[in-house]
């Protein structure tokens, strides 16, 4: 009997994403703080947009595409983006999916570091190419040495680095000065992939988006998303800006209707509400040092993040991260445990609401061993 899938896609652990609001009607309030979602939710002119494009819903929806990339280009006029130099996607899982697909032969490998968004490593493993995982530093930093090391390798045969800036589920980001050093460094045919999925957040001065490096190094790209800043998860759009080779490999092999008429109506709207951008910026710069205070006084290690969440450590005496996930789940707020990322002891919290900051605060007092006073002895 002919085997019904390959090896490579019989082994392959599926994605698990953060936990959704479960039916649950003994809970009236839920905290969702797992999956880094903006939120302040959507801007009102994208729910007015996205309502009005409804009834074309019985059409194709590729008619708008090109709108949305060139209304892409004006709002990255600073750089000189061409419509050319834009790819669009069902979210920038489905980008880097096809940079896989569309870039990497069979003795070709990825590289990315460790631990840093999954779908890296979910893409190369699905589609049966080979990677390499390089550690992070013990402080969470890339390790750009090890990570050269592994490049001139010949052996290796790397083909596409992926750096995630600032990175996920850290929230650690590289000065704009130690990338283009790195950068600098790597050879000419490598494929580099820049994901800023959260480059609005940071507020850092040694920080700068890497757009003008990705227009100006060939087999660069780019990776941006609305589902993040703009609180557009729920609909899927990631674009892709860079190279204009790697941008046609990616427009070449692209599901033929990838991208819906909704989200395209709603994020041309999003990049015009240029006060709900501030409002959903200042929230966080608000909101992650209150989060980030209270778990501290609550014994947890926190890491410094610059994204719309903090990573967090357990102290030695609470309950395992999954067990206080769980309990903290039965009382309406949802986390994310970091054990897919080999963090076992580390859970990322998303930085909400502040009365989902509260709801987390009163329900990890009821829950955490004795006292919170317990934690802060050890």
């Amino acid at each position: 009997m002919l085997n019904l899938a390959e090896p490579h896609v019989l082994s392959l652990e599926p994605y698990v994403p953060g936990r959704a609001i479960e039916n649950d009607s003994t809970i009236t309030t839920w905290a969702k703080l797992g999956s880094n979602e903006n939120c302040l939710g959507p801007s009102e002119a994208a729910l007015t947009a996205a309502a009005r494009s409804l009834s074309t819903a019985h059409l194709y929806p590729n008619a708008k595409r090109l709108l949305v990339i060139h209304q892409l280009a004006s709002h990255l006029k600073e750089f000189a983006v061409t419509a050319d130099q834009i790819a669009l996607g069902n979210g920038t899982s489905e980008i880097i999916v096809n940079l896989v697909r569309g870039l990497l032969g069979h003795d070709e490998r990825l590289l990315y570091g460790w631990p840093s968004f999954i779908m890296y490593r979910q893409a190369a493993h699905a589609h049966g190419r080979k990677s390499i995982a390089v550690p992070l530093t013990n402080n969470f930093d890339y390790d750009f040495s090890a990570i050269l090391k592994e490049v001139y390798n010949k052996e290796n045969k790397v083909k596409v680095i992926i750096v995630a800036n600032p990175n996920n589920p850290t929230g650690n980001y590289v000065p704009h000065q130690e990338f283009k050093y790195f950068v600098e460094s790597l050879p000419k045919d490598v494929v580099l992939v820049i994901d800023e999925a959260y480059f609005e957040y940071v507020q850092k001065p040694d920080y700068q988006t890497s757009m003008a490096l990705a227009l100006s190094r060939p087999r660069t790209v780019v990776l941006r998303t609305f589902s993040k800043v703009f609180g557009l998860a729920g609909l899927r759009l990631g674009y892709a800006v860079g190279d204009k080779e790697v941008i046609a490999i990616l427009c070449r092999i692209r599901d033929p209707f990838n991208v819906n008429s909704v989200v395209q109506d709603a994020a041309m709207a999003a990049l015009d509400d240029s006060d709900h951008l501030r409002q959903s910026i200042e929230h966080n710069l608000t909101l992650r040092p209150k989060l980030a205070s209270g778990l501290k006084s609550l014994g947890f290690f926190v890491h410094d993040s610059v994204g719309n969440f903090v990573m967090a450590k357990r102290a030695p005496l609470m309950p395992s991260i999954k067990d206080l996930c769980q309990k903290l789940l039965v009382k309406g707020v949802i986390l994310r445990p970091l054990d897919m990322y080999d963090l076992d002891e580390h859970v990322r919290i998303s930085v909400g609401t502040n009365s989902e900051i509260t709801q987390l605060f009163e329900v990890l007092r009821a829950v955490l061993p004795g006292s919170y006073e317990t934690c802060l002895l050890l």
